[in-house]
């Protein structure tokens, strides 16, 4: 039972790498956009607490 898994087994990382990969790239993608909306968000929440010291 174990012979005939292993070609299906080299067969199928390549698959999955390329699945990874894309996945990896989108979630890089979504973690960026998100750290950017953060960031704005701290940026104007410290121009708030400017505009309240003043």
């Amino acid at each position: 039972a174990h012979v005939p898994a292993l070609p299906r087994l080299r067969v199928r990382p390549g698959g999955v790498s390329v699945c990874v990969l894309v996945a990896g790239v989108i979630l890089a993608q979504y973690i960026f956009t998100l750290k950017r909306k953060m960031g704005l968000k701290t940026r104007i929440l410290e121009m708030i607490r400017h505009v309240y010291e003043k």
